[in-house]
């Protein structure tokens, strides 16, 4: 039945069938505020979001078990560990939606509240399939516009509008720094590919300026995710938020 299901599927949408999953969840994003908007109930939100993104994880596992893993446009793939890691993702933003209402129900942002979670974990999820950097970094960059917007979706809290302004500089300048490395990366190989650069410098080495963009790279989304030692502007940010 599920194998029968699965090739239909890849009849029908061909290598979008490999994002499909992420898809699913970026319809959610864009549901949650127009429901708001029609109902003006937070919890019929939460239980919409809720009831999409358990469809895009029911999806992955049954691709898990009766789809040949493979790549879409030469950018994302389909394979164990990306699927695992979805699910991971889908699965915190479970628990966050269960326990949102309690808070998210007093606040008129209900709609952009659970619009951002479902941006968020789409971009985790991108980012999480991806073979190449740019397709990574855009994932990554979803994922920190949306946080930004998190933050600051209390608008009439100065103490939240302040952490916000603060997150979105050192999110911009982390950025850079992943664009910067990116680029020396790419100046070094001639491509953005993770597999062809692999292949790359196992051939010719890894030199000075390859090094740097990896450290840029590294520093960059050290300071996104607040790793040591790029963690202390988080405190003062979290505080705030």
């Amino acid at each position: 039945m599920f194998e029968s299901f699965a090739e239909s599927l890849v009849e029908a949408f061909g290598q979008v069938t490999y994002i499909l999953p992420q898809a699913i969840v970026l319809i959610a994003a864009l549901l949650a505020p127009l429901l708001h908007f029609a109902t003006k109930d937070g919890k019929i939100v939460a239980g919409a979001s809720f009831a999409i993104i358990a469809i895009s994880a029911i999806l992955v596992m049954i691709m898990m078990h009766t789809v040949t893993y493979g790549t879409a446009f030469g950018m994302f793939e389909f394979d164990p560990f990306s699927s695992l890691m979805m699910l991971l993702f889908m699965a915190v933003a479970f628990l966050t939606i269960m326990v949102s209402p309690v808070h998210v129900e007093t606040t008129k942002h209900a709609g952009e509240y659970y619009s951002l979670i479902a941006a968020i974990v789409a971009g985790m999820m991108f980012a999480a399939s991806a073979t190449n950097l740019l397709a990574i970094f855009i994932g990554v960059e979803v994922v920190s516009i949306s946080s930004y917007a998190l933050v600051a979706l209390k608008k009439n809290d100065p103490r939240a509008s302040e952490a916000a302004v603060k997150y979105l500089i050192i999110g911009a300048f982390s950025s850079a720094l992943t664009l910067l490395g990116m680029s020396m990366i790419y100046g070094v190989t001639g491509t953005l590919d993770i597999a062809t650069i692999g292949q790359k410098v196992a051939v010719m080495g890894a030199n000075w300026a390859f090094i740097l963009g990896c450290v840029g790279m590294i520093a960059g989304y050290g300071f996104k995710i607040a790793a040591v030692p790029f963690h202390s502007w988080a405190p003062d940010v979290y505080e705030g938020a």
